[in-house]
C-alpha cells in the first residue's frame, strides 16, 4: 500500500487514472487474499491457507511490476512534455532555415516521425498492458531521431557539433 500510494503521488500520474484504478484493485485483491490466508491460519484450515498463500504469492510479483510502471509513468509523462517543446524547437529552427532559403524538409520529415513517436509513446502510456520494454524502445526512437535532426541542423547551417547542437542533444 504504502509503495502504490508513493506511486499514486507522482506528478503526472494522475492522466493515467486507468491503470491506477487497475494497480489499485490488485492491492485490494492482494490484501483481501493476505486477510484470507490469515483468517484460514487462526481458524486453522491450514491447507487452504497454503493455497491461499502460493496465490498470494504469484500475484506480489505482478502487483510489484505494475506499481514499477506506475512509478515510471511519472517521469514517461514528462518526457512526452519534453518531446513536444524539443519539436516545437526544432520547428521554429526549421522557419528560420526557410527563411534564409535553405531547403529543411530533410528535419521536416523528421518531425513528422518524432510527432508520431511521440503520439506512440502517449498511446502507449494508457495502455494498462504496457509492458517497460516498449517504453523503452520509443524512447530510444526518439533519442535516435532528435540526435538525426540535431545533426541535420548543424551541416544544414555549416556547423560541427555547435554549443547550440550540444544543448538540443542534452534535452
Amino acid at each position: 500500500n504504502a509503495a502504490l500510494a508513493k506511486s499514486k503521488k507522482r506528478k503526472g500520474v494522475s492522466e493515467y487514472t486507468e491503470i491506477v484504478a487497475k494497480v489499485e484493485a490488485k492491492v485490494n485483491d492482494m490484501n483481501s487474499r493476505f486477510a484470507a490466508i490469515k483468517a484460514a491460519g487462526e481458524s486453522g484450515d491450514f491447507e487452504e491457507a497454503m493455497d491461499s498463500m502460493q496465490e498470494f504469492f504469484e500475484s506480489v510479483g505482478d502487483t510489484h511490476r505494475e506499481i514499477g510502471i506506475l512509478d515510471q509513468l511519472g517521469n514517461i509523462s514528462k518526457m512526452i512534455r519534453t518531446g513536444e517543446k524539443e519539436i516545437a524547437s526544432f520547428e521554429k529552427q526549421v522557419k528560420r532555415l526557410e527563411k534564409k532559403g535553405i531547403d529543411a524538409s530533410s528535419i521536416t520529415a523528421l518531425i513528422a516521425e518524432g510527432r508520431a513517436k511521440l503520439a506512440e509513446l502517449k498511446a502507449l502510456a494508457k495502455n494498462t498492458e504496457a509492458e517497460p520494454e516498449d517504453f523503452f524502445a520509443i524512447m530510444e526512437e526518439l533519442d535516435r531521431i532528435r540526435e538525426q535532426a540535431t545533426d541535420e541542423f548543424n551541416a544544414l547551417q555549416g556547423r560541427g557539433n555547435s554549443q547550440e547542437g550540444a544543448v538540443i542533444r542534452s534535452l
